[in-house]
């Protein structure tokens, strides 16, 4: 994401977060080298992050495939925290598992395809573990990964129910806390693209040609 990012627009300036010291990792090493990008390890349900970052500083903050780990309260105070970090006028994009709302027998004919697609991409290997377990696996036996990995053990980080909003609720966590404007704005089947729009700016911004901190 970060790489499509800065093709998009080469002026930007990215700050990650994470709390996983081990994404942290290896996020940092590939993007070592550029002054562009930063990194900071956080929680984001704690609100300290927000305290250092308070106050507007940031023009679109932008997630993917990681929100539907939070709790509904708990994702609602991070949509909360986001509004205040953002500049009058600032995005939030959010690319998810994000239902479609309202209408349940096409949301079981996406669930349907989805699955198709998947058992085409990745046939089902019995007993065997899935490629992102695969993946996992392999990075935490890394020896230079270690300290990383002895920190993640030592944080014990709880895995909670994944928690799949439809666009519903989105709009209407996002509406609430000061976003003038919420939409999906790109969708295959099940996975879309939610994009919300702060408060307080006159006129309007591309998506591609938006300033993004």
């Amino acid at each position: 994401m970060t790489a499509r990012l800065i093709e998009a627009m080469p002026s930007v300036h990215v700050l990650g977060v994470d709390r996983d010291p081990v994404l942290l990792r290896i996020a940092q090493e590939i993007w070592a080298n550029d002054p562009r990008v930063g990194f900071e390890q956080a929680d984001l349900r704690d609100a300290r992050w927000q305290e250092r970052h308070g106050g507007g500083q940031f023009d679109a903050v932008v997630t993917a495939a990681s929100l539907h780990w939070f709790e509904p309260d708990d994702l609602a105070g991070l949509y909360r925290a986001i509004a205040s970090i953002l500049v009058p006028g600032g995005l939030f994009l959010n690319l998810d598992w994000i239902p479609i709302a309202r209408a349940p027998a096409l949301q079981r004919l996406c669930d349907e395809s989805m699955r198709a697609w998947q058992q085409q991409m990745t046939p089902q290997r019995v007993g065997s573990a899935s490629p992102w377990q695969e993946w996992w696996a392999l990075v935490l036996a890394d020896p230079d990964l270690a300290a990383e990995t002895r920190a993640r053990h030592a944080m014990r980080l709880p895995r909670p129910a994944e928690f799949f909003a439809d666009e519903d609720w989105h709009r209407s966590a996002l509406t609430a806390v000061g976003f003038a404007e919420v939409a999906v704005i790109r969708r295959s089947l099940s996975s879309a693209i939610i994009a919300a729009r702060r408060t307080d700016q006159p006129g309007s911004a591309s998506l591609v040609d938006a300033p993004t901190s």
